[in-house]
């Protein structure tokens, strides 16, 4: 298990007892998933791919691989990421989505590396398989890369990685937050605010975001995915900023 800062918690099949306040080492499990204390509340869904693992270490959505195969993380561990295809074919999924059925609010946290390939709509992470709909969207809901590869989270409304936003590394993190009050969606980019919008960005005759359908990761997607979070709140700058900062989770 790699260090984590303070005040951590380790999330795990097997893990009983939280890690220490001082510098010792956490308690080592084969899946489990390492966060600062302060962002233990409203975790709803945890995949750290540790091993290979597709379970949700805090939850029952457990995922099954279409064609997705583990792979290097973004700091060169073997089997603690998942690497997909870039076709329709290749994609991680689960069924059990009970737990994102009337949110309130909403955050979804994950890291990914893009690969070379053909332009169109890349899903990350979304609910449903609907085709890609205004406002730039797979699904109920969605992030995924499109128009440049930019990063985009469609939820009623679209918001967008601006361009240079950063220095386009090989892995980016990305955050998504919904408040479904006045629809206000926001997208950030490495811990850093790209775009808020409100309301609804189509219209509202055609536009319904339904608690329906799959959770489906990396389709039509090459390239990897890592460290996947779903929150029932919105997280704050700081707290999306500790997330951005910490170390991978991995055995």
């Amino acid at each position: 298990m790699k260090n984590i800062i303070p005040f951590a918690l380790c999330f795990g099949l097997l893990c009983v007892t939280s890690c220490n306040e001082d510098d010792s080492d956490p308690v080592t499990v084969n899946e489990s998933i390492c966060l600062p204390a302060s962002l233990q509340d409203g975790l709803i869904a945890a995949y750290s791919f540790g091993n290979g693992s597709l379970n949700d270490l805090v939850g029952s959505a457990h995922l099954t691989s279409l064609n997705a195969q583990p792979g290097i993380d973004r700091q060169g561990n073997a089997d603690c990421a998942y690497l997909f295809q870039g076709n329709a074919d290749s994609y991680l999924t689960s069924q059990n989505t009970g737990f994102l059925n009337g949110l309130e609010e909403m955050t979804i946290t994950l890291w990914y590396a893009k690969d070379v390939q053909e332009q169109g709509y890349k899903l990350l992470l979304g609910r449903g398989d609907a085709p890609l709909h205004c406002p730039d969207t797979f699904g109920e809901w969605s992030v995924g890369l499109y128009d440049g590869f930019r990063a985009v989270f469609g939820h009623g409304h679209s918001v967008w990685e601006q361009p240079n936003s950063t220095d386009n590394p090989q892995w980016k993190f990305l955050t998504a937050t919904v408040k479904k009050s006045g629809n206000i969606v926001s997208i950030y980019i490495n811990g850093v605010l790209q775009q808020t919008n409100e309301g609804l960005g189509c219209d509202p005759i055609n536009q319904t975001i339904d608690d329906i359908g799959d959770l489906l990761i990396g389709r039509k997607f090459k390239g990897g995915i890592d460290d996947i979070a779903i929150y029932n709140r919105i997280l704050s700058q700081s707290e999306i900023t500790q997330l951005f900062e910490a170390d991978p989770c991995c055995e």
